[in-house]
């Protein structure tokens, strides 16, 4: 839905709640799970281009104008992040309840170190592995990547991604990438490169996705054996 329908953004946030919902999530605690997999998400990608800019940023150019704004931004962002930290966890267990109206459903305090550091872990893990793709479709077609500048160049396309304005940031996100591959220097089948990467991050999950959700919907058609019709229970 996000990276083939025109709004796929709310569709498929819409579509997440109600397969949380169906699971038997109560609407406080999907409605916190969404919200926290989108704040790891977000705050992941925020550290990821300011340690792309401190490791590659170039010497001239936009990039290089734009690199101690954006450093300014990450470090108040951060201070902020961990200023507001207790207040952060009290106002998420109170919205939590006051959505679900269970006082026992969930309180930030329940959650481990542990599990928050396997959650950064895997927020990290997304769009790095993303990244290593986009640098091994550079590679497939001969492009001269810009090992330096990678992750800058990554982690912006990203944050243009996340505007609105078509289907899984189609076309914009793909000029970001070759915009940016053309500041750091770059050469060779630029193009090729940027759109390998796009075929198989974005839209090569696309058949697949529509293949599981028509999977999911004739499974809750179809009917029990031993079960009449009004008995059909939907599976989830």
């Amino acid at each position: 839905m996000l990276n083939s329908l025109p709004a796929g953004q709310a569709l498929s946030t819409v579509y997440w709640f109600q397969q949380l919902r169906r699971r038997g999530a109560p609407n406080g605690l999907a409605a916190v799970a969404m919200f926290g997999a989108t704040m790891i998400g977000v705050f992941s990608l925020i550290v990821l281009t300011a340690v792309g800019f401190l490791i590659g940023g170039p010497s001239r150019g936009a990039f290089h104008a734009a690199r101690t704004p954006v450093l300014i931004g990450v470090a108040l962002f951060l201070a902020v992040r961990v200023i507001a930290h207790r207040p952060l966890k009290r106002g998420l267990t109170w919205l939590t309840r006051r959505l679900s109206g269970d006082e026992e459903i969930f309180s930030a305090a329940d959650i481990r170190p542990d599990q928050y550091a396997t959650l950064a872990l895997l927020g990290y893990a997304n769009w790095i592995l993303d990244c290593l793709a986009f640098l091994f479709a550079l590679e497939a077609v001969n492009a001269a990547a810009p090992w330096r500048g990678v992750l800058v160049i990554y982690a912006l396309a990203q944050i243009v991604a996340t505007i609105p304005l078509l289907p899984g940031g189609g076309g914009t996100v793909e000029a970001t990438l070759a915009v940016g591959l053309v500041a750091y220097g770059s050469h060779g089948a630029i193009a090729a490169g940027v759109v390998l990467f796009r075929l198989i991050s974005a839209r090569g999950f696309v058949p697949v996705g529509w293949a599981a959700w028509a999977l999911i919907h004739q499974r809750r058609q179809t009917p029990q054996p031993g079960l009449t019709h009004s008995q059909t229970v939907n599976v989830p």
